[in-house]
């Protein structure tokens, strides 16, 4: 009797563990975007997500005709010959569920223009010529020296002349610019042949009619050139108007101040714990509490506040669901999405470490975080570019004179309890880009010199530039990389730390609208959005944060809809 009552309670525990275990999500359906067309010889990237989020993503593609285009397993699609076919990615949890998209592949052509001596100009911000330039004496890109000779076979070839000209004065960034250029366009008239513009602010051109729709010479010409991400923030309402080089990758980041940090005796810093795989929203919060404890201790703490945390609390939150691989706008199912549980634990975390008063109240923007600016708090969050802008991050920014004392430490985003480092996400974001505008005249260059050629003028000198540069004998990936980690950090454990970010962007990395703060839906820092997650992470909102941002849900649905249907 005791041998059958001991078999039942092992049947009964065994059965009950089996209905405990994690079910796995059953796939509905898959959704394919990115471009539909693609030249002979070019090739464009596909991304498929499989409905639910929470499903198994891996998809196995196959095209309908491998004569037209074929598509490898990473849905790079490349064209062979002129027509067209289905491409289709299929679940490999469940193949009855099948997402599809029909592809037009183009006949490419040869390059052989005359553009009749004409210059085409670039505008740039006056203070930043040298970031577009190559013949610049400040340019400082790895690839300075493809570019020169990428623009000089254009200029040679094409028979033009390239030039990067300063906005007028009274369009600087921001509002100004953006009136500027819509006023050229009501007056039909444009002074130069690409404006240099943030890619979220492609929809306010194209509602004014200021901007050229370049999505049919992108096919026909660009052979896949733009990174897919920039080829998403850059489109509108489907269509695509940015024209841009690089590779999408780190935008809105997390730093500290290192000098400040090596004052508290603290045994790891962020890098360091990220590092050994434990920057999760839990230990983010306990670094940023027992910081706060450290800070407080100082000597100069007697007169003035210090915060272990300062900045916008919507950067934070964006950053950090982004960590977990949760797209809050998420463009394949076109579904606006706040209240996911990543979400929600990452707005409580926040709201935790201003309880433990670990971090500072007041939204702060921009380069008006004066907590960072004065060395008062040990974390902010900005854009990458911020370091070492004389605007924004200058390089002597904690030490007047002496840039030497003034030293960026970077860490990512902290992702969610219970996930490990190889389980880190990115979000994504758009670019500074060109844009065409409606109105040119090119009267007097010959018949070649038309909008459309001097388009494929400028993408041929994106294309040579990477030849150029890939193909050089001295050009070295992993030096490139680290090269570009030291333009923005300075301490070892941050270089490594933002290398591993970086240069695994591509795998880790999804295309996120709301990861730059002016994108196409909502202003992550200057909104009512903003505001209600500022409110809820300072415990002076709604008691919940599904109280707090749910009465916008509706609006920011609408905005994304809008903006990428």
């Amino acid at each position: 009797m005791k041998k059958l009552l001991a078999f039942m309670l092992m049947l009964t525990f065994a059965i009950v563990l089996v209905g405990c275990g994690t079910k796995e999500i059953a796939p509905t359906s898959v959704n394919i975007t990115g471009l539909q067309t693609v030249a002979v010889e070019g090739t464009i990237k596909l991304t498929a997500s499989v409905v639910p989020q929470n499903a198994p993503q891996t998809v196995t593609w196959t095209s309908a005709k491998d004569n037209i285009a074929a598509v490898d397993q990473e849905g790079n699609v490349t064209g062979v010959s002129a027509g067209n076919t289905v491409i289709r990615a299929t679940s490999t949890v469940n193949t009855a569920i099948v997402g599809q998209i029909r592809i037009s592949v183009t006949a490419s052509d040869e390059d052989n223009i005359d553009l009749g001596g004409y210059t085409i100009k670039i505008a740039q911000a006056g203070h930043a010529l040298n970031e577009t330039d190559p013949f610049n004496d400040l340019y400082a890109g790895a690839d300075r020296q493809a570019k020169q000779q990428a623009w000089t076979w254009v200029e040679d070839n094409y028979n033009c002349q390239i030039e990067v000209v300063a906005y007028p004065d009274d369009a600087e960034w921001g509002t100004p610019r953006w009136n500027y250029i819509l006023n050229q366009a009501a007056s039909n008239t444009a002074d130069y042949d690409f404006y240099t513009v943030p890619d979220a602010q492609i929809g306010k051109f194209v509602e004014g009619n200021a901007i050229i729709d370049v999505s049919d010479w992108y096919a026909l010409y660009g052979q896949g050139y733009m990174d897919e991400v920039y080829a998403q923030s850059g489109s509108y309402k489907g269509n695509l108007y940015s024209i841009t080089n690089g590779e999408s990758g780190i935008y809105n980041v997390i730093y500290y101040n290192i000098a400040l940090f090596e004052k508290l005796g603290l045994p790891k810093s962020p890098a360091q714990i990220f590092n050994e795989g434990n920057w999760t929203y839990t230990e983010f919060k306990n670094f940023c509490i027992a910081a706060q404890a450290a800070l407080d201790g100082l000597p100069e703490a007697v007169d003035k506040d210090f915060y272990a945390l300062s900045g916008c609390a919507a950067y934070y939150w964006v950053g950090m669901t982004n960590a977990g691989g949760v797209k809050i706008a998420d463009l394949s199912t076109m579904t606006f999405q706040p209240l996911t549980d990543t979400a929600i634990a990452a707005a409580d975390t926040l709201r935790q470490i201003f309880d433990a008063g670990a971090m500072f109240g007041t939204r702060a923007l921009d380069g008006g975080d004066t907590t960072w600016n004065e060395a008062r708090s040990l974390i902010a969050s900005g854009d990458l570019w911020f370091v070492n802008t004389s605007n924004r991050w200058k390089e002597d920014l904690w030490s007047p004179g002496n840039a030497d004392d003034t030293k960026f430490g970077y860490v990512p985003f902290p992702r969610p309890d219970g996930t490990t480092k190889d389980q880190q996400k990115l979000g994504l974001t758009g670019t500074a880009t060109w844009v065409m505008p409606i109105g040119r005249d090119y009267t007097g260059f010959g018949t070649q010199c038309t909008a459309e050629n001097i388009y494929r003028a400028l993408v041929k000198t994106f294309q040579l530039t990477t030849e150029y540069r890939l193909n050089s004998p001295t050009y070295d990936a992993a030096q490139a990389l680290d090269d570009y980690a030291r333009k923005y950090t300075e301490d070892e454990p941050s270089v490594a730390a933002f290398k591993y970010i970086a240069g695994n962007a591509k795998t880790i990395g999804f295309y996120e609208p709301l990861a730059e703060p002016g994108n196409a839906i909502v202003n992550t820092g200057y909104s009512d959005f903003s505001t209600a997650i500022q409110k809820y992470v300072n415990a002076t909102g709604a008691a919940t944060f599904a109280e707090a941002v749910g009465p916008l849900i509706d609006q920011l649905q609408e905005s994304l809809t809008k903006a990428f249907s």
